[in-house]
């Protein structure tokens, strides 16, 4: 039976994969002088491709029309003046199909060809919600649970999708195609709820996991005794719901490979520099899911540039992985990021992002153009922060003569009220103090800092240095601010 639904979804996605038209039909009186978007997100990246955009000017009612080849997710979203979410839904479309959403008094309802999936869909979607909702609400009460209690719990709160499963098995109205990708969302949902919670409650009990990758672990297994040992992907759906698959996927990534892999590297030589191509070279042995590769590695690649500062690095990365899949959906992600890296490289202008003195008042690094500029991002509750403050006060003591060096101190307190109290308690720290905007558009994003303390460079023709720099404690003891000034 297996091989007969297998050799029927064969069939059907070849068919699917001519490009054809889908139309979106969306109602809604409450959308009246809203705005309209289509959306679709890359799945690593979560890049916005905005693929239709609209106003709901005169009529309740707006078709949109699509082109495109696969079966896919999309976003289907109303606004209005620019803020205000009247709805906000993820669908399923496929090529040739119809698909309407009826939004009435808080209540999304679905029709068309597509309209049974959707709603079960948004079933399913629902689910998630209660059951994270459980979670986060009880979560220091169940992730103490013993492995027992936890199981029963955790059968018991994934219950709800076993019903539902029932429901879509019965539901003769819905097509052998779609109640197998509705099982395996369901399926998917489910287990990542498991692997999600039983995460946690690992972090709980790191210790024994670590005694475990320390007496099993080998250069071999890379120090992973089980890493993708449970390995569980359908290819059908793996292009239509990889969001989802990133999600699954990744919760086994880091807890059966990267957090052993971590400890082995704290363990020896501490070379993180070594932690990427280790996990690459794990991700390629795995010859059993070698159909899998260029997705795993993507995600790998994409969760290593996002915290990746080196240009030249992260550029061989990109071209490396380009070789191997010069047609990659996934390049897309992997390009923006790399771009995102270019931005902050030496030799580029630093993003020029107002941050606000302690009076209120605006500036930008452009403002110091013809100065040496050490940027520190900090925060008053940021312990590491505040220990590295005593050698930013010494730092700015030593150059205290020399009019060419700027100390600049970013603050990402929430608080203003709290940073301005803790710049009064410390006259000593001298230089000029900013607080970042608590938004995507603020000068730390602009920087890719991921992390507190953090530290850049910029040079008096008011470009980038080195926006990694090192920490007040090291250039006190070297002669790299000294160099510069030259």
């Amino acid at each position: 039976m297996r091989i007969f639904i297998l050799g029927i979804l064969s069939t059907f996605l070849g068919f699917i994969n001519k490009e054809s038209v889908s139309s979106i039909q969306v109602s809604c009186k409450e959308c009246l002088g809203g705005k309209i978007s289509i959306i679709r997100y890359s799945t690593f990246a979560q890049i916005a491709d905005t693929l239709y955009t609209s106003s709901f000017k005169k009529a309740e009612s707006e078709l949109i029309n699509l082109n495109h080849s696969d079966s896919t997710r999309l976003i289907v979203s109303v606004v209005k003046n620019d803020s205000v979410s009247i709805f906000r839904r993820d669908i399923y479309i496929e090529p040739g199909k119809s698909v309407s959403l009826h939004f009435s008094d808080g209540k999304l309802t679905f029709g068309g060809d597509l309209g049974l999936i959707n709603s079960y869909l948004q079933d399913s979607d629902q689910i998630t919600k209660v059951i994270r909702k459980q979670h986060s609400e009880n979560f220091e009460k169940f992730i103490s649970l013993s492995e027992q209690d936890a199981d029963l719990y955790l059968t018991r709160v994934t219950k709800p999708y076993n019903e539902l499963n029932v429901k879509i098995q019965q539901d003769s109205h819905l097509s052998t195609y779609h109640k197998e990708l509705l099982l395996h969302s369901n399926y998917l949902f489910a287990t990542s709820e498991r692997k999600n919670f039983n995460f946690y409650r690992q972090l709980r009990n790191i210790s024994k996991a670590e005694k475990r990758w320390t007496r099993e672990g080998t250069k071999e297994n890379f120090y992973s005794p089980d890493y993708f040992s449970n390995f569980s992907v359908n290819p059908y759906f793996l292009k239509i719901n990889p969001i989802t698959y990133s999600h699954y996927i990744g919760l086994d990534f880091n807890v059966q490979l990267t957090a052993p892999i971590d400890h082995h590297i704290s363990l020896t030589d501490k070379n993180w520099d070594s932690k990427y191509e280790v996990i690459k070279e794990a991700i390629l042995a795995k010859t059993d899911i070698t159909q899998y590769h260029e997705f795993i590695l993507a995600m790998h690649n994409c969760t290593y540039l996002a915290t990746e500062y080196n240009f030249e690095k992260a550029d061989a990365i990109v071209n490396s992985f380009k070789s191997a899949y010069p047609t990659s959906d996934y390049l897309t992600d992997l390009e923006y990021l790399l771009s995102e890296i270019s931005v902050t490289k030496a030799g580029q202008l630093p993003p020029q992002v107002a941050v606000n003195d302690i009076e209120g008042k605006e500036f930008t690094l452009a403002d110091l153009k013809g100065k040496l500029v050490y940027l520190d991002f900090w925060a008053t509750w940021c312990g590491p922060c505040i220990e590295e403050l005593k050698y930013s006060k010494k730092l700015s003591k030593k150059y205290a003569d020399n009019p060419d060096i700027v100390f600049m101190y970013i603050s990402k307190d929430g608080d203003v009220e709290k940073w301005k109290r803790y710049l009064a308690k410390h006259p000593d720290l001298k230089g000029m103090h900013g607080i970042d905007k608590q938004s995507q558009n603020s000068l730390s994003s602009g920087f890719r800092v991921d992390g507190i303390p953090h530290y850049a460079l910029i040079e008096k023709d008011g470009k980038i240095i080195n926006s990694y720099a090192d920490r007040p404690s090291v250039l006190l003891n070297n002669d790299v601010l000294d160099k510069l000034l030259k």
